[in-house]
């Protein structure tokens, strides 16, 4: 009798608890939705990274639930395969480096850059995003601490052996996303060279869902650098914050924003772009701060700008 109370007794406690240890689950997960995109946890004119109160907002594609649709990384194979089933046959893999960015830029900005581009469109063409080439030949090389540098041969070989193996595994259109200029001419040999082997055209593209032109700098309130690209996409990817973006701003040669222009204007009319020249993407100087206001608007354009 007494072994039976006592039993009884833990059993009883060992339910309280469950029962509190789920509520405490629920607060918290009400809370965590609370903070998407709510314009009361950040003030207007507060600098990433230095909210006002305990809290960053976060970006409406961070969202648990929308990024259990678009990362392959988040699902399990029968996901992946009722995705396929469904018709969604399009997979996007960006494509960055590890590199010095400028002065203060992330190394991986160019793979963060690409990584949001590609959640942005893979909820427009119903595709699925897989986990980002890291690693592949930067441009510049250098020996600066912290980048990683492989051969072109070797970045090359890895991205055609992961195109192929994306093919097999029952996806028609693989995309390779990147953000770095200096790879189109090697990505564009790639995709032919697979496209002979296999007779299916994988899609190479470089798209700049924030250029530097005169439209994007008059809405946006200055010229659109990598700086504000990279909180953008921070903030797409779930980190907000991380990156504070001092890299100040650059006014491109009236040359440069006419390019900038006829890009952007090619991409819309699905015409390919003309090579990227001078440096419409470098480096900016001057700006001290990117207020969380301006990166909520950069993230605005860039949604428009996916559809």
């Amino acid at each position: 009798m007494l072994a039976r109370e006592k039993i009884g007794r833990h059993l009883f406690i060992a339910a309280a608890v469950c029962v509190l240890w789920s509520a405490c689950e629920g607060a918290e997960l009400a809370e965590l939705m609370r903070r998407w995109e709510d314009p009361k946890t950040v003030r207007p004119d507060a600098p990433t990274g230095e909210p006002s109160g305990p809290y960053v907002s976060m970006a409406a594609e961070a969202a648990p639930d929308r990024m259990r649709k678009v990362h392959a990384q988040y699902m399990n194979s029968s996901q992946a395969a009722a995705h396929l089933r469904s018709g969604g046959d399009v997979a996007i893999l960006p494509m960055g480096s590890m590199a010095t960015h400028g002065q203060r830029g992330p190394l991986g900005a160019r793979t963060l850059i690409a990584q949001a581009t590609g959640v942005l469109l893979a909820e427009r063409w119903n595709a699925l995003l897989f986990p980002p080439i890291h690693y592949s030949c930067a441009s510049p090389p250098g020996r600066r601490a912290g980048t990683v540098s492989i051969s072109i041969d070797d970045t090359l070989e890895y991205a055609r052996a992961v195109i192929h193996s994306l093919l097999d595994g029952g996806f028609k259109r693989v995309v390779l996303l990147c953000a770095d200029p200096s790879f189109d001419r090697h990505g564009t040999s790639l995709v032919r060279s697979i496209h002979r082997d296999r007779r299916q055209l994988p899609l190479y593209c470089r798209i700049d869902l924030l250029p530097n032109t005169e439209e994007i700098a008059k809405e946006l309130g200055f010229a659109p650098g990598d700086d504000v690209r990279t909180m953008a996409a921070l903030k797409i990817l779930g980190h907000p914050g991380v990156f504070k973006g001092r890299s100040g701003t650059w006014t491109p040669t009236a040359s440069q924003r006419k390019l900038s222009e006829l890009r952007t204007k090619a991409r819309r009319a699905g015409v390919g772009t003309p090579p990227a020249g001078g440096r419409s993407r470098g480096e900016a100087e001057g700006r001290t701060s990117i207020k969380q206001a301006a990166v909520d608007k950069a993230i605005a354009i860039l949604r428009r700008e996916a559809r």
